[in-house]
């Protein structure tokens, strides 16, 4: 007798996301204080990501949202927009991960963009190498506070992300 089994595929991202948001639900019932949950998502910081490779804006999510709110967008137009709607109703954002080299601009135009808008700390990720000319100027103009080079590590972004938010200099 022979038996087939259906072969499931799945890939990571999906099954980190299931495994997150099981945990957070688990962490949801065990709690006798959902206010006090309720509170520390409200009081947490706010994290926005600009990548237009939705696999990447996914597993920075990931890495990310346990600790942060999490705001995903894939262009520089939508990037510009969210921010904009955000600071219209009261969100403020903490921190921008701002990929240079997006679909519709590139990241140094939006850094302007949102430098103009009050602006955010900002940080420009890239998987090429950035004109020091340009990346000098975004920094001495305020527009980004420094880049990561792609590929990132998940611990080493995140410890950035911190360093940022408790007051420190990339």
């Amino acid at each position: 007798m022979i038996l087939f089994f259906p072969i499931i595929k799945l890939d990571w991202i999906t099954l980190l996301d299931n495994c997150s948001r099981q945990f957070l639900c688990q962490r949801c019932l065990k709690s006798d204080d959902t206010q006090g949950i309720e509170q520390q998502l409200l009081t947490r910081k706010t994290i926005m990501i600009c990548d237009d490779q939705l696999d990447l804006l996914n597993m920075y999510k990931m890495a990310l949202e346990k600790s942060y709110n999490v705001l995903l967008v894939d262009s520089g137009k939508d990037c510009i927009n969210k921010y904009i709607e955000q600071t219209h109703k009261g969100n403020k954002i903490d921190v921008l991960l701002l990929d240079y080299k997006l679909g519709d601009m590139l990241g140094d135009i939006v850094a302007r963009k949102i430098s103009e808008l009050n602006g955010v700390k900002t940080i420009m990720i890239s998987a090429y190498d950035l004109d020091p000319d340009i990346v000098r100027d975004l920094i001495e103009k305020r527009c980004i506070v420094g880049t990561i080079r792609k590929p990132i590590s998940l611990p080493v972004m995140i410890n950035q992300i911190e360093r940022l938010l408790n007051g420190s200099h990339l």
